[in-house]
């Protein structure tokens, strides 16, 4: 069935809360093994969506927070169920890329929302691959919280694609 039609397709995925524990590098290495497992997801508009090395290692680079770490887990099904919500060209001009794809679809985990995005990476021949996930919390982004990182001490990447 195409999520875009379901009548749960608007609500969040819910994962439960593991309450991940252990250093960030340790939590790392935990979510790059659930990612290694991942296989290839089938979008309903983008088709076949392929996990790669390069976008695991974008994915995790800048998580910090065990909430994070802990949503690698949905993104096959956040990847399935997300919606199309930008297609850009690529702005580096490379002659293999054809497009940047955003996706974004709700998030929950336990009982914390949040909204996720991944940037899927369209080439020429029609391969896509996931690049890169965010997650971005939804509520009351001035509340203090154990469960993800204040976005004021990540570094500024620019918008997707780039």
């Amino acid at each position: 069935m195409d999520p875009c039609h379901d009548l749960e397709a608007n609500q969040p995925i819910r994962i439960p809360d593991e309450h991940w524990t252990g250093t960030p590098k340790e939590m790392h290495e935990r979510a790059d093994q659930i990612m290694r497992a991942f296989e290839p997801v089938m979008h309903p508009q983008l088709g076949k969506i392929r996990f790669s090395r390069d976008g695991r290692d974008k994915t995790l680079s800048e998580k910090r927070s065990p909430h994070e770490f802990q949503s690698v887990r949905a993104l096959p099904e956040l990847i399935w169920r997300g919606w199309v919500s930008s297609t850009t060209a690529d702005r580096k001009g490379r002659q293999d890329v054809r497009a940047w794809h955003k996706l974004e679809h709700g998030l929950q985990i336990g009982d914390v929302p949040y909204q996720a995005e991944i940037t899927i990476k369209e080439f020429t021949d029609g391969s896509t691959v996931a690049h890169k996930f965010y997650l971005h919390r939804i509520t009351n982004t001035k509340a203090s919280s154990p469960y993800i990182a204040d976005p004021a001490l990540k570094p500024s990447r620019g918008p997707a694609g780039q």
